[in-house]
């Protein structure tokens, strides 16, 4: 035993040596090129470099090097960063020294193999690597090469070895993110920053120039094929995301694509391009950018007049149908034949993924197929072919699915938290069809599971996560009352719960739209205000929480009625527009369906419940259509002069308004719930109030901002009341002006000052009404409990 660690021990000794002898040899090299061009002594640098030439060619001791995990791992790649440096530094001369090009490929040679490794583990540093990369990339020489010009053969591999480390790093990061809890990861800083983004721009006109080219050389097509290996690696990156489309990757891809489909040329990208392709479908921002650059079209194209090349490659083919169904349109989805072999895709994925003790398949992590697919089954159509899927296990492979994930600690990785984001919105979909609903609400296990998420204050950890891995899902706690609703099992909350405004005693309409449309939808709510009429929409200070679903429930349940914004991005991309209309369409709340476009028929699901008010804009008269709106909502309030405002005026829908008396009284009438609570204004001195009751007059007088009462009683009411009205008479622009930063500042919220001087005028009264009942109102007990809004 003693004699083997001996062995060790001096193995060891001849590896450091070895390693010692590289360094100093690095840092004499380091010295001797920070010399004046007049000064070098290049009969030393060409001797140092032929000493480290030999040292690393020498048999013995690249076996020496390469057995040891240590050095190889770190140690060797510290000296080649460092070697990278003076090549960086020492790069308008290099093209006199030829063996710098001998050490360099040797070099890395040596590291490349366990780079990857290092970088996942930590044990090397990802952002000093890429630094180096950057860097590199940044020679002029290299950029002169990349922009189609002939340069000495060391630039051409230098720049082929700089993309190499850069894709290296890239995946090497990205694979390390799958390790990091939900804090951790919260905490993470993508490697690359924007200014670093001309590198990329010189890359894609080097790819630009040799698409252009009648035939290229070896080298260019060498370099490519190493380009392009870095473009698929960013395209997986789901935090190199929004440099992928600034950079216009997106368009660019569908560019080459169109013509690689089209011409002949001598080297081959069609893989690389398709992959990356689908890698940028799986995101809501790469999805946009593809249907900008009509990546369908030239999707169908390259099909087609590739179909024999293709049938010999079966890899590629198979992406085809995975990318048609998350681009697709609804209209598209009808109509191409993508929707059996995209969901039998993800599906196969998935169970090789869940099976994996690491959760990845032989090409990704198990999130990365839930998270579109949790996309695709919005479509009802989908939804249904995967719930009659029997080869793939179905809806009860998705209830095990959810079991095994559902517990997550609120620490636990990322991934995890990802994975059970998307079972939550894949079920919520799932539980929207009839078929199934039966089935789930027996399941007492799976729902008492989706109960304890949607009471849990833990469950919206996920919206911390960036929109580019969640893809825009709706949050844990969201899906799971959405799963409710559809259940008939969702109470909304009542004033009990801190976290929700009180609704004033007057009913006002509610506005339900997709968040897409958020621009046609505050057209609707400021044109309303003109003619004096509020509406609720989940902006404007109504929503206090990081998930605005309660809110939105609460809304819903007090709203005179619901103004659903009909699009088909309200019908058939979000799940949480769904549950909206469904909860209203349950509780019976009369709903009045503006559709943005006067052509577009709503899907099934939503179009059979509108039986109400239609009002079609399209290419109608905004002012036109909003002043018969605002008639109608103000008929509704005076029921003498409902029956001559609801008279039909034309068969054609533009504007159709139903009789009451010749309708579906559900549909039309708003039936108050037994449950739902009025609050009305205490009849005694501010200063006596609750803290419920201070929250109750708030929200009810002249709507006023929420988040400004953060008052524990009556009393405190009355103190700021008189701090309020002091600041405002000693100087009332500034202090509106130290309120509306305030409010932008914590709350992201725009405070006008039409707002200010309802608040003005409302703590003028609570100073006047406490004054009045100062002397006869004895002092009270103050209250224990404090509610924050």
């Amino acid at each position: 035993m003693a004699e083997y660690e001996n062995n060790i021990s001096k193995d060891n000794d001849k590896d450091n040596a070895d390693l010692l002898k590289i360094n100093q040899l690095i840092n004499r090299l380091d010295v001797c090129t920070s010399s004046l061009e007049e000064n070098l002594n290049e009969s030393e640098i060409n001797t140092i470099l032929n000493t480290m030439k030999d040292s690393l060619n020498n048999l013995k001791i690249r076996k020496r090097l390469a057995s040891n995990k240590d050095i190889i791992q770190q140690k060797l790649t510290d000296l080649f960063n460092h070697f990278c440096q003076i090549i960086i530094k020492f790069s308008s001369l290099l093209h006199n020294y030829p063996l710098f090009l001998d050490v360099f490929i040797t070099m890395w040679n040596l590291i490349s193999t366990k780079l990857d490794e290092s970088i996942e583990k930590e044990i090397l540093s990802a952002k000093e690597l890429y630094m180096t990369a950057i860097n590199g990339l940044s020679i002029d020489q290299i950029s002169i090469y990349f922009s189609g010009n002939e340069v000495e053969n060391i630039f051409k591999s230098c720049a082929k070895i700089f993309v190499k480390l850069a894709q290296i790093v890239i995946w090497s990061d990205t694979r390390r993110t799958e390790y990091l809890n939900l804090t951790d990861y919260m905490s993470y800083k993508c490697i690359h920053k924007m200014k670093y983004d001309n590198i990329f721009h010189k890359i894609i006109l080097f790819v630009d120039y040799c698409f252009t080219q009648i035939k290229t050389s070896t080298d260019q097509n060498d370099c490519i094929a190493t380009i392009f290996s870095l473009i698929v690696t960013m395209s997986d990156s789901k935090g190199f995301l929004p440099t992928t489309i600034r950079i216009g990757l997106p368009a660019k891809l569908v560019e080459w694509l169109n013509i690689v489909t089209k011409k002949s040329i001598t080297f081959n990208p069609l893989s690389s391009i398709i992959v990356s392709i689908s890698n940028i479908s799986q995101c809501e921002e790469g999805i946009i950018a593809l249907n900008k650059a009509d990546a369908i079209t030239v999707l169908c194209t390259s099909e087609k007049l590739l179909a024999e090349r293709l049938q010999k490659s079966p890899f590629i083919l198979s992406f085809y149908p995975r990318i048609y169904a998350m681009l697709a349109t609804t209209d598209q989805l009808k109509t191409l034949p993508v929707l059996e072999p995209a969901i039998d895709h993800l599906l196969m994925k998935i169970h090789e993924a869940n099976a994996a003790k690491n959760l990845r398949s032989s090409t990704g992590h198990l999130y990365e197929y839930l998270v579109p697919l949790a996309k695709l089954v919005i479509n009802d159509n989908m939804a249904k072919y995967l719930l009659n899927n029997v080869k793939f296990g179905g809806l009860a492979f998705f209830i095990e699915l959810f079991h095994k994930h559902n517990l997550v600690s609120t620490n636990d990785l990322f991934v995890k938290h990802l994975i059970r984001l998307a079972l939550y919105n894949i079920l919520c979909s799932l539980s929207f069809h009839q078929t199934v609903q039966q089935e789930l609400k027996e399941n007492q296990i799976f729902i008492k599971a989706v109960m304890e998420a949607s009471h849990s204050s833990t469950s919206n950890n996920e919206a911390f996560i960036p929109s580019s891995f969640r893809n825009d899902l709706m949050t844990v706690k969201a899906a799971a009352d959405g799963i409710l609703v559809y259940l008939d099992q969702f109470k909304a909350p009542t004033s009990d719960n801190n976290n929700v405004i009180s609704k004033s005693t007057t009913k006002i309409p509610m506005i339900s739209y997709s968040h897409k449309d958020a621009n046609f939808c505050r057209s609707i709510v400021t044109a309303l205000k003109e003619h004096s009429i509020s509406v609720w929409i989940d902006e404007d200070g109504h929503c206090l929480s990081d998930d605005c679903w309660e809110e939105i429930a609460v809304a819903i349940k007090n709203a005179s009625m619901v103004l659903i914004v009909v699009s088909d991005n309200y019908c058939t991309k979000s799940d949480s527009c769904r549950v909206e209309a469904t909860y209203a369409i349950k509780l019976k709340i009369p709903i009045v369906a503006l559709y943005i476009d006067d052509k577009y028929q709503a899907e099934p699901w939503l179009d059979i419940h509108l039986t109400g008010l239609h009002v079609k804009f399209g290419q109608k008269s905004f002012a036109e259509r909003i002043s018969r709106l605002a008639k109608y909502i103000t008929a509704r309030n005076n029921t003498s002069e409902v029956t001559e405002t609801l008279r039909a005026e034309h068969p054609s829908h533009e504007v159709n308004l139903v009789p009451i008396e010749e309708s579906k009284p559900a549909i039309l009438t708003s039936k108050r719930p037994e449950d739902v609570i009025d609050y009305s204004v205490p009849k005694t001195s501010p200063h006596t109030w609750s803290a419920i009751e201070v929250r109750s007059w708030w929200c009810s007088e002249k709507k006023l901002v929420p988040q400004l009462c953060n008052f524990c009683d009556g009393e405190a009411l009355c103190v700021y009341a008189r701090l309020f009205t002091s600041s405002y008479q000693e100087n009332p622009l500034k202090h509106f002006q130290i309120l509306q930063a305030r409010l932008k500042q914590q709350h992201n919220i725009d405070f006008y000052d039409d707002q200010y001087a309802n608040i003005v005028s409302s703590m003028m009264w609570t100073v006047k009404q406490y004054g009045k009942s100062e002397q006869i109102v004895p002092n009270r007990q103050q209250s224990i409990s404090c509610i924050l809004l």
